[in-house]
């Protein structure tokens, strides 16, 4: 993890992930938004951002995640443990086929060491682009940026994350939110940029524009 995200973050990886009611799907509606997750990473924005872009889809949310072993293994416990605040994700293993109306990609303490996992980078390469929209928020910036599909591209992030992304190859920026791909995708620095970005797509996919 990069220096400065360890002080940013060391007393909140302390929490146990039991410490909150577990997070788990949304069931209904006739869309679907698929939320990534993995060890680490931030429930808030991943909740938040989620809900709020199934109520404006009238959409099911499915929080999907990198399981190995566990997902061939018909493991009936399909959890992973999150941050910020520190409680289980209930998940499914990352599909193989298909697509959702929106995907949902989070950051959090996780994010460098998923970006080092080759299937969940090709994963997202291939998804991304088949996704009706595609909302990224604070370091979830980087894990699309990994993809390459964000090169030259104008995306924002965390803050102390901009000099990674552009490292990545993207076209850092220090504001609130960016769109990119005629307006389908959107980078978001934080939650409250996520919510209003999502809410926004939402409305873009359901009219069709």
């Amino acid at each position: 993890m990069l220096p400065q995200f360890r002080s940013l973050f060391r007393s909140r990886s302390r929490l146990s992930p039991g410490s909150r009611e577990a997070l788990r799907p949304r069931e209904g509606g006739v869309r679907s938004i698929w939320g990534l997750a993995y060890p680490g990473v931030s429930t808030g924005e991943l909740e938040l951002v989620t809900t709020a872009a199934a109520r404006a889809l009238d959409a099911s949310v499915t929080f999907v995640a990198p399981l190995g072993d566990r997902s061939r293994a018909g493991h009936s416990d399909q959890s992973i443990a999150g941050v910020e605040p520190a409680r289980a994700v209930i998940v499914e293993a990352l599909p193989a086929s298909g697509h959702p109306a929106m995907l949902v990609v989070p950051g959090g303490l996780g994010w460098q060491a998923l970006v080092e996992q080759a299937a969940v980078v090709a994963w997202l390469r291939r998804v991304a682009p088949l996704a009706d929209g595609v909302v990224t928020i604070s370091t979830g910036s980087l894990l699309l940026a990994a993809t390459g599909l964000l090169d030259g591209d104008p995306a924002t992030g965390h803050w102390l994350a901009q000099q990674e992304l552009a490292a990545m190859g993207a076209d850092a920026q220090t504001i609130r939110s960016v769109a990119s791909h005629e307006g389908r995708w959107v980078t978001a620095s934080g939650t409250q940029a996520g919510i209003a970005a999502a809410e926004d797509l939402a409305r873009r996919i359901v009219w069709g524009r």
